[in-house]
């Protein structure tokens, strides 16, 4: 056991009020009906059927994702970590986090989640502006936002917060608006994204007037001028924190350590057999219900291994240590190291370390794409 990769769990809850026209994850629309006690009772089942991946591991971090975890009732959250608790181990002071819509949170919601035993609240806000929500498909208003900032910031919980930047009919000021009203807050975590066009998208298939890349850029000089101004640190591609409020959750997908996914399209990485492997669940809940085992698994080896490891361990601002490698059981391979080098020569990677430039931070897609 000493030999294996810490492990995280991540629980995926897949109800959604709608599709927003920019997503691209596994929700269903449908109503929630029976189905939430169903699924609460196969995700138990599938945790107890997946021994043999947690091998006797403690959990360093579990997360509820989705979807909207939100519009899950506390009862059931709190009725799984207790089956959680009791059946295996989890770490001492475990970072519990959860996804929360802000038209979901109340006072009674948040204490629901507090009596649960979550400590880290994440609220997809996306932002403080009427047009942009509008253009971006949310089923929130700025009222909304503000009042879940409210909530969120009176919490005592953790709080972190997703905004969304680089969307129809954005611009600069749109997100620095957004990002002086976060600040204000007094929130210590924030997940600051580009919004991608993705296949499967309905933005894919009718795409919007998007900003050029010039106004990107503004916007991105602007945030992080702003940011650091404030004493916050990018420590990762979309993660800006202070000291304190780094996600642990988050660390492990990008140090490549293990985690276990369960529910609907829940996607696992674990070490067995002297090999990483990526697993995935089958994506509709009823058939999730029906059949817990992976519908996917592929031993990560070859190229496949070093883009997958270059995605991840890259995107570190810090960059990742020796003692993370052998920990995580990542073994570089001599078409990495080639690469890597070529990456030195470039000017995106820093020589003598497993850490990108400043170039190859800003131009990360360039810098990964050397390992493909």
């Amino acid at each position: 056991m000493d030999n294996l990769p810490e492990l995280s769990l991540y629980i995926h809850l897949p109800w959604c009020d709608k599709k927003c026209p920019y997503c691209d994850f596994n929700i269903s629309t449908d109503s929630l009906n029976g189905s939430v006690k169903e699924l609460f009772n196969t995700l138990k089942n599938d945790l107890l059927q997946s021994n043999s991946l947690i091998n006797h591991r403690a959990f360093k971090s579990i997360y509820f994702g989705g979807g909207t975890p939100s519009k899950v009732p506390t009862t059931y959250i709190k009725d799984f970590l207790n089956f959680l608790h009791i059946e295996f181990n989890v770490v001492s002071n475990c970072e519990i986090s959860f996804e929360a819509n802000p038209k979901d949170l109340t006072l009674d919601y948040i204490a629901g989640l507090k009596d649960s035993g979550i400590n880290r609240l994440s609220v997809g806000i996306q932002s403080f502006d009427d047009k942009y929500l509008c253009f971006l498909g949310r089923n929130h208003n700025a009222s909304d936002s503000l009042r879940a900032l409210k909530l969120l910031s009176e919490s005592e919980l953790t709080g972190t917060i997703d905004l969304i930047y680089g969307g129809p009919n954005s611009n600069s000021l749109t997100l620095k608006n957004d990002l002086k009203i976060f600040l204000n807050a007094g929130i210590n975590h924030l997940s600051l994204y580009q919004l991608n066009i993705e296949p499967n998208t309905i933005f894919y298939k009718k795409r919007p007037l998007m900003p050029t890349e010039n106004e990107i850029e503004k916007a991105e000089i602007i945030s992080s001028d702003l940011l650091v101004q404030n004493n916050f640190n990018q420590y990762e591609i979309s993660s800006w924190s202070k000291e304190d409020s780094i996600s642990v959750h988050n660390q492990n997908y990008w140090k490549f350590g293990d985690y276990l996914g369960i529910g609907p399209g829940a996607s696992s990485k674990i070490y067995k057999d002297n090999f990483h492997h990526r697993l995935r669940k089958r994506r509709s809940i009823k058939s999730y219900i029906n059949d817990t085992k992976p519908t996917h698994m592929e031993k990560l080896q070859g190229k496949e291994l070093d883009f997958d490891l270059a995605i991840n361990i890259l995107r570190n601002k810090s960059g990742i240590d020796d003692e993370s490698l052998e920990t995580n059981q990542i073994k570089l391979s001599k078409r990495f190291i080639e690469k890597y080098k070529i990456g030195v020569e470039l000017g995106y990677f820093q020589k003598g370390k497993l850490k990108t430039t400043e170039k190859g931070f800003r131009f990360l897609n360039d810098a990964v794409s050397l390992f493909s």
